[in-house]
């Protein structure tokens, strides 16, 4: 019998909403660096792009600490967290987006019957 499938637990879906967003975010800061080494002429407009620049910096480095944040107060993902920086090469960020975009598989494997 094939299982029924289950939305992954809430903590699960948080952290899979965080790291989106900061995928987002991270696409918005490439945008506008790309904007700024296209050969913008204006200076006001190059003031703009550099200070949207640094705004998402500041988000960006905020929502990491909330990543982490969320993280550390859960003891399963802290735990899948500590395993998955054993691994030569993961390190903190990459940690997180497997644990976003993998908890939810591992969640079913892990309750699947037999």
């Amino acid at each position: 019998e094939t299982a029924r499938w289950t939305p992954p637990p809430e903590n699960v879906r948080e952290l899979q909403a965080l790291m989106r967003h900061r995928e987002d975010l991270l696409s918005m800061r490439q945008q506008e660096r790309n904007r700024l080494q296209s050969g913008v002429s204006s200076v006001r407009v190059r003031g703009d792009l550099e200070k949207h620049l640094a705004f998402l910096d500041e988000q960006i480095r905020q929502l990491d600490k909330d990543i982490a944040a969320h993280i550390d107060g859960d003891s399963d993902l802290r735990r899948q967290r500590e395993l998955l920086l054993s691994i030569p090469g993961i390190g903190p960020t990459t940690a997180a987006g497997l644990l976003g975009g993998v908890s939810s598989a591992f969640h079913w494997w892990c309750r699947r019957p037999g």
